[in-house]
């Protein structure tokens, strides 16, 4: 009921942001000439056509690449009006059956694999846990995270389930899907890479680059960071290994003078409702959110 009650409060203040008039300003004004990237994680095929309706009548869809080489060769020549950008993060098993909506609408989204846990059996450490412990657990050293997963939960980064608990992407369908996608690094484990040590942030990048030329046969110079966090550090990481962006989840719209290693976005929830949609694209409800959670107004979480 509690949880009833919460999305119909959200529900009501999307309503109230879009009646405000501010998404409009922001899509004209903002959206307009700037990169838009979307993130989702697992939606379902259902919600997820509805999203690509909508996205397909007010803005044009492009491919990380084209945002990467217009950045790169500083040129906005070939980025059209609306330009927008879908990325997907972890690699969820579910998204496979999306595929057919690529093809339908001829979008071709970014996703970026948590390398050691898609084409194995491995859970997603954070989908064994509940929202409060998961949260407190972001926010300690990847070893004492480790440690508590071990002693409370019983689970270690290791652990392997069931044919019919398989949380991830397989090799085959990552395979099938090679075409209609574009695959890139979310690290290793989902590792909180701030909370790292030197060697465990380093090995989470370079070892997925890794990983992912062995399972593909091909060059990957994209990551994304795991929950948005990250630090000077992992950017250093990041240009050293010969990277050419990395996606954060600080809101926020994309030009020629952005960072490409601090990529900005929008955070899509998976069964976000068309209205929800829209406040979400807009960047209101996620400055409110990141307001809310860590007091700050400028999009990121410090």
């Amino acid at each position: 009921m509690k949880n009833f009650f919460i999305k119909v409060f959200k529900e009501i203040a999307a309503t109230i942001i879009l009646f405000s008039g501010i998404p409009v300003l922001i899509r004209f004004f903002i959206a307009k000439k700037k990169v838009t990237i979307v993130l989702y994680h697992n939606p379902t095929v259902q919600t997820f056509e509805k999203h690509l309706i909508y996205l397909k009548k007010k803005y044009n869809l492009i491919e990380l690449k084209d945002l990467t080489d217009s950045i790169y060769n500083n040129t906005w020549a070939n980025i059209p009006k609306f330009p927008l950008l879908i990325t997907f993060d972890d690699g969820h098993k579910s998204n496979f059956k999306l595929i057919k909506l690529f093809k339908k609408y001829k979008v071709k989204p970014t996703i970026y694999l948590c390398t050691k846990i898609v084409s194995t059996l491995k859970f997603f450490w954070f989908k064994i846990i509940d929202d409060e412990n998961k949260e407190f657990l972001k926010t300690i050293t990847q070893n004492k995270r480790e440690k508590i997963l071990k002693e409370k939960f019983n689970f270690t980064k290791d652990d392997k389930g069931h044919t019919f608990q398989r949380q991830s992407l397989s090799r085959n369908e990552i395979k099938k899907m090679i075409k209609y996608v574009n695959f890139e690094s979310h690290s290793r484990y989902h590792a909180i890479l701030p909370k790292c040590s030197n060697k465990e942030s380093l090995e989470e990048i370079r070892k997925s680059k890794y990983d992912l030329k062995k399972l593909l046969n091909k060059e990957f110079n994209h990551f994304s960071f795991p929950n948005g966090d990250y630090s000077n550090r992992e950017i250093k990481y990041l240009r050293k290994l010969g990277y050419l962006t990395s996606r954060t989840c600080d809101i926020g719209w994309n030009y020629l003078n952005t960072n490409p290693f601090l990529l900005k976005t929008c955070l899509i929830t998976d069964s976000a409702s068309i209205t929800m949609l829209k406040a979400q694209i807009s960047g209101v409800t996620g400055f409110l959110r990141y307001f809310k959670n860590f007091g700050t107004l400028n999009g990121q979480k410090k």
